[in-house]
């Protein structure tokens, strides 16, 4: 059902019902992935943001590159993000039991 269901929920049971669902979504994905250790979980989605932010401007600019008549563009990322550089995709998990998500 997807964003249909969403509204569909938001209607029916309301914005405090909604943000209930949130925060223990964000509990649930700290303590999973990052050992209860809030600051760390942050710290990594801010890094990711940022990454995500450089890649809609690389495209942007190669789109741009394109569209001005070249026919192929490359960009080399030389660049790296944040104290967590180096280390991309899920950090490791406290527990072993589960598979991790595949890297990004």
């Amino acid at each position: 059902m997807g964003r249909e269901g969403g509204i569909a929920t938001f209607l029916k049971y309301g914005r405090e019902h909604m943000a209930a669902l949130g925060r223990k979504g964000y509990m649930v994905t700290c303590a999973r992935w990052f050992g209860g250790d809030e600051a760390e979980m942050n710290r990594w989605l801010h890094h990711q943001a940022a990454e995500r932010q450089i890649e809609r401007m690389v495209a942007a600019k190669l789109d741009a590159r394109i569209a001005a008549g070249e026919t192929c563009a490359v960009s080399v990322r030389d660049y790296q993000v944040g104290a967590r550089a180096g280390r991309p995709g899920w950090p490791r998990r406290p527990r072993g039991d589960v598979a991790s998500p595949p890297l990004t």
